[in-house]
């Protein structure tokens, strides 16, 4: 609730200044927060307008967030097909810029997609080349990978309705 109010006054503070980075960013990050809250309407509109200002500005890795971001939506409200789109271009945006840590993060949010759609193959393809990314970056150890790839399977293994 103190993030959501502080990013509400960032919110409003960028707009009448004319900051349109400030007021992406903070619509970016008060997205975030709704969509954890569960207020996918409002989480959505927000992510909008985070883009449509990233656009304007030619900011490509503020685009590049808010699109991996639009994927985690898109899946919460059950748009499984969707959600790859947005994260497929995050993912690319990313390859682009160089940024490892997000690319690990769009493939973890596509191998969930995937998942979440059947296509048991293309989960575990995405979910190993985040895990090793993460893993390169030393974000995560060996110990923790596996966990991680367990989850994952134990989570399938329940759906028990995979596809290439």
């Amino acid at each position: 609730e103190r993030a959501a109010e502080y990013l509400q006054r960032l919110l409003g503070r960028g707009g009448v200044q004319g900051r349109r980075g400030t007021t992406a960013t903070a619509a970016h990050h008060l997205a975030w927060v709704y969509l954890s809250q569960g207020d996918l309407r409002l989480a959505r509109s927000l992510c909008g307008r985070a883009i449509s200002l990233y656009e304007e500005i030619g900011d490509e890795r503020g685009l590049s967030d808010a699109y991996e971001q639009l994927g985690c939506i898109v899946l919460a409200v059950g748009q499984s097909e969707e959600a790859v789109q947005h994260l497929h271009r995050s993912l690319l945006m990313r390859r682009q810029l160089h940024n490892q840590q997000g690319e690990a993060s769009s493939l973890r949010h596509l191998a969930i997609a995937y998942l979440t759609l059947g296509h048991l193959v293309a989960a575990f393809r995405h979910e190993l080349q985040s895990l090793l990314i993460y893993h390169r970056l030393g974000v995560l150890s060996l110990q923790r990978m596996g966990t991680m790839l367990r989850e994952l399977l134990t989570w399938a293994i329940g759906r028990r309705q995979w596809r290439k």
